[in-house]
């Protein structure tokens, strides 16, 4: 999470002119219901967009890539209102969070897009920075990290499996030959352990 956040502040300004560029590109003037969804194929990264008026009253519902939320439309974006501080181009974008809805690395970005109007977005930080080629080497090292864990992992599962296997047979063994101390010998064993120790 850590090396995420470092990528995306040493890029931050490349992330905000690859993300506003395609928004003034879309013909900023014409954004609505109707098209509000276009960015979708645009940004993989993107999660959901909507737009709020001058005094930050949601005016379309929520979109993401398969559904639209009208649970917050025409309520007032108190979240929004109390952390947005458009610079001179009336361009947002915050610093990394953590999503509640889903957990994940989040950014939120802003534009007005006329007098009127602010569209919101929020990106997946992770899909965001690989989208844009920016985790490289951090996908690599995180790569190679998950497949040793798992190289480990599955060797402590099949040593397990080996021991649980070996004193199956041992057991067994000792049952068939007949032997009487059976259960006998690990309990002398063990008394043997603690008068030693």
């Amino acid at each position: 999470m850590n090396n995420i956040i470092k990528v995306f502040n040493k890029h931050e300004k490349e992330i905000k002119r690859y993300i506003f560029d395609a928004i003034t590109k879309l013909n900023q003037e014409d954004i609505n219901n109707s098209n509000i969804k276009e960015f979708f194929p645009i940004f993989k990264s993107l999660k959901s967009v909507y737009i709020v008026d001058k005094d930050f009253k949601q005016i379309t519902p929520i979109f993401s890539k398969h559904s639209e939320d009208n649970e917050h439309l025409n309520e007032i974006d108190t979240t929004l209102k109390e952390n947005l501080l458009l610079d001179k181009n009336g361009e947002y974008i915050s610093d990394s969070y953590l999503s509640s809805k889903d957990g994940k690395p989040t950014v939120s970005i802003s534009k007005q897009i006329n007098d009127d109007e602010i569209i919101t977005m929020k990106f997946n930080l992770y899909k965001l920075l690989d989208e844009m080629n920016y985790l490289g080497n951090v996908d690599i090292f995180a790569k190679s990290m998950k497949i040793v864990y798992g190289l480990i992992g599955y060797a402590l599962a099949l040593f397990a499996l080996i021991l649980i296997f070996y004193s199956l047979y041992n057991f067994a063994n000792e049952l068939v030959l007949g032997r009487n101390d059976v259960i006998q010998k690990p309990i002398s064993q063990e008394i043997s352990l603690k008068l030693i120790l």
